[in-house]
């Protein structure tokens, strides 16, 4: 994605609009760090798009879709994983009126049916 994005086909995004995190650097801290930042430095005329690529799980009970960040613990997915929940919080709280979530992670086709924002093709 982030090849994509500085790529003339992608727009040629400026490097300094993108935070890049992956291998070890893709830790819990850090990619909620990272997406804060961006939440609260965005304006209402700006665009947020969240990528994440990594491994998914659902908890216990099915409610929730949680990524699992390089340092997750899958037994432990409330402490050390990143929560669907968590990141639409994050993105309620930021001014910036487009924000969209692409998810390349197991169990990511439901997302949003928690909060109802789930879009199939026949909305659309």
């Amino acid at each position: 994605m982030y090849n994509f994005l500085t790529s003339p086909n992608g727009g040629l995004t400026d490097q300094k609009q993108i935070k890049h995190l992956s291998g070890k650097n893709a830790t819990r801290a850090n990619i909620i760090k990272a997406l804060n930042e961006t939440s609260r430095q965005a304006y209402d005329t700006d665009f947020i798009l969240f990528f994440i690529a990594c491994h998914g799980q659902p908890d216990a009970e099915g409610k929730d879709v949680y990524f699992l960040p390089v340092d997750a613990e899958s037994e432990n997915l409330e402490g050390t994983a990143i929560a669907e929940g968590e990141v639409m919080k994050i993105f309620n709280r930021s001014r910036a009126q487009k924000k969209i979530l692409i998810a390349d992670a197991c169990h990511s086709g439901s997302l949003g049916s928690a909060v109802g924002t789930r879009a199939t093709a026949e909305d659309g």
